[in-house]
């Protein structure tokens, strides 16, 4: 039978040649997850994690339905069983595993195989210690991306690639969402670039995240990093966008007015500026009383 090949960062899936492996209910799937990271466990351990409620000897019996259920869905050469104690996954089966790929890379370079976060939006309700197993591993994993993150901005310094370090800085604080340094250095950057409205945008979203998760204010080292940027909004400086900006401005007041109520849609190619012009406009905008609700939709 062909090797299959798994994917555990990001949303799950597994594959065996082009077909996509469907399982039959959570805790077969969550059980062949545990494996995949694992290679090995007791049966006792595995039991414990997804049925720990029963008594065990229910739970054992699950097991082996479980184990039974996998075999018959991705084939019974890919599960062993070296004694009546231990349940391993066959490693030669599996031809393809991005975790593995990802852990097993040191330095900067693993940070290009990180697909999202371990498992995501997988749960299982009612098995308590598997939720723990989950989290853990989630919080190990995450802990390697940042550290991959940080040790590829660093090495990106050295060569002085402004466009590179944005991208991955930006991811870094994304994902360590409390790094203020990380804001201090992308704000720097942004500044350094000539993109004052971005390094500002920044900074709100480090104010936002900060006041809303833990109630305090970025420290004075990042805010003085802003302070005194004066963002040049009049139309004739605002280059080849003073039209743009007049209408975007217009359409808010007569809103503002209760005149008339309208949507705005912003298109053009990666880079020519829809994220300044919008920035531009809430800055000219009088937005007092209103409440400005944003997302990112992918």
């Amino acid at each position: 039978m062909p090797g299959l090949k798994v994917k555990v960062l990001g949303k799950p899936e597994l594959r065996r040649g082009k077909e996509v492996i469907e399982f039959p209910y959570k805790k077969v799937e969550g059980l062949f997850y545990y494996l995949i990271v694992e290679k090995k466990v007791s049966r006792t351990r595995i039991a414990s994690l997804l049925w720990g409620d029963m008594p065990e000897a229910k739970a054992k019996k699950n097991l082996r339905n479980a184990l039974y259920q996998l075999r018959k869905t991705i084939g019974k050469d890919y599960i062993l069983s070296p004694d009546r104690f231990t349940i391993k996954i066959n490693e030669e089966k599996i031809i393809e595993n991005g975790l593995d790929k990802f852990l097993a890379i040191n330095g900067n370079d693993s940070a290009d195989h990180y697909r999202g976060e371990f498992l995501e939006d997988f749960m299982i309700n009612e098995a308590l210690g598997y939720s723990e197993w989950l989290r853990e591993q989630r919080s190990y994993i995450n802990r390697h991306y940042i550290e991959a993150l940080k040790s590829q901005i660093n090495e990106l310094k050295k060569k002085d690639k402004s466009a590179d370090l944005i991208k991955y800085l930006n991811e870094l604080i994304e994902i360590d969402e409390f790094n203020e340094k990380a804001y201090q250095q992308l704000i720097k950057l942004y500044i350094s670039c000539g993109e004052k409205a971005r390094a500002i945008g920044i900074y709100k979203k480090l104010e936002e995240r900060f006041k809303k998760e833990l109630g305090i204010s970025p420290g004075a080292k990042t805010t003085s990093l802003i302070r005194g940027i004066e963002l040049d909004v009049n139309n004739d400086n605002f280059i080849g966008r003073g039209e743009e900006l007049n209408n975007l401005l217009h359409t808010f007041y007569r809103f503002k007015r209760e005149e008339a109520p309208a949507s705005i849609l912003i298109t053009g190619e990666a880079g020519v500026g829809k994220t300044t012009l919008l920035e531009q406009m809430l800055l000219k905008a009088e937005l007092d009383n209103f409440l400005v609700l944003k997302t990112d939709c992918f």
